[in-house]
């Protein structure tokens, strides 16, 4: 009797130790929109930081641009848009907006880009590569991640 009792309190502490590691493994992974959320994305030319920055709320990202003007004041040009994750290419839906906190594209709701996909080729909590997708591929922006 004290053997079966023996066992199963190891058996126990055993089961109890391995889901636990196994929720805080899952727990340590941020969500495609954990990243997007947790900074401020400014956009990079070669390499080199332009006036230009990328933030992402739930439902809503919005660009801002300094633009200089010749009267040594500058220009603040923002637009929001509506936008969601997907795993697959898609035609904007309004429903789907917020619904997903992991993809592999960003479709959003721009009336001033025709084609309205980002490809998420690389996000991580420093950089984010977006790309349009067809052929030939083309990057779209480079961003690195800034302080808010």
């Amino acid at each position: 009797m004290k053997n079966l009792r023996y066992l199963l309190s190891i058996f126990l502490i055993a089961f109890i130790g391995l889901t636990t590691i196994k929720i805080s493994a899952k727990g340590d992974t941020p969500s495609t929109m954990d990243l997007l959320r947790s900074t401020k994305w400014q956009v990079y030319k070669k390499d080199v930081p332009v006036s230009s920055f990328r933030e992402y709320q739930e439902k809503i990202y919005t660009t801002s641009s300094h633009i200089p003007m010749p009267t040594d004041s500058n220009f603040i040009w923002t637009r929001e848009c509506l936008y969601y994750l997907s795993d697959s290419i898609a035609c904007f839906e309004y429903d789907k907006v917020g619904k997903n906190k992991n993809g592999k594209y960003l479709i959003f709701n721009d009336e001033h880009v025709a084609f309205c996909v980002y490809e998420i080729v690389k996000l991580d909590s420093m950089e984010m590569i977006l790309r349009t997708p067809g052929e030939p591929p083309n990057i779209t922006g480079r961003y690195k991640a800034v302080k808010r």
